[in-house]
């Protein structure tokens, strides 16, 4: 990962957080307002614990609320290329409670067509929301799924801005995301605003990952 990425991911997660916090503090807020005096006042004098336990029902439904809200922020991958496998169960398991919201797919979950459309039926099975189901499937040099009679090669970005018109790049990129689709995915995951600043870089410039050297 490189530096500015990870700051990025940083600055993403403290956000999250931050916004989690003050999410609960509100929902505090609204049951204090709403509890009688001589409740609030046990509220309030509960506040200054430092250990807190759920009590009551409703903080246990604020618990299990929030952990959904903030599941609805992760995207996870996990090990095995079958259903049956404990990494799938227990991802399915997960986004059917609604502690994720999708699945990253690796090298290590894709083997055959086949396979991958029964693994990608399996992770979509109904659930509090459609999951995120996600791979790498860039072109050139990243490209998680090879050798599928449905899904075809594609050109790394570098080839695509230099030899390809941005008609033909829309038809490429088109016709890819039909062809994800029909094996069970919905989100492709690509560097497409990184620019080729350093040719060297061994992250973007030497795996033609990037359209351009200018932002225009």
């Amino acid at each position: 990962m490189t530096r500015t990425r990870f700051l990025l991911f940083l600055a993403i997660a403290t956000t999250c957080v931050l916004g989690v916090k003050f999410y609960t503090a509100r929902i505090s807020e609204g049951v204090q307002e709403s509890l009688p005096d001589k409740q609030a006042q046990s509220f309030d004098h509960a506040a200054e614990c430092s250990i807190k336990t759920p009590d009551s029902m409703s903080e246990i439904s604020l618990q299990s609320n929030l952990a959904r809200i903030a599941g609805q922020l992760i995207v996870v991958g996990f090990d095995g290329d079958a259903p049956t496998t404990h990494g799938a169960k227990q991802v399915t398991r997960h986004l059917a409670e609604g502690l994720i919201s999708g699945v990253l797919l690796l090298g290590r979950n894709i083997s055959s067509q086949e396979q991958l459309k029964r693994l990608t039926r399996a992770l979509s099975q109904p659930g509090i929301h459609p999951p995120f189901v996600m791979v790498d499937q860039e072109g050139g040099y990243i490209q998680r799924i090879r050798g599928f009679a449905s899904v075809d090669p594609v050109p790394s970005a570098t080839f695509v801005a230099t030899r390809l018109s941005v008609e033909q790049a829309e038809a490429l990129y088109g016709k890819l995301a039909t062809q994800l689709a029909s094996v069970g995915i919905n989100v492709n995951l690509g560097p497409v605003v990184d620019l080729n600043v350093n040719p060297s870089s061994p992250v973007i410039g030497k795996l033609e990952r990037a359209f351009g050297s200018k932002p225009s």
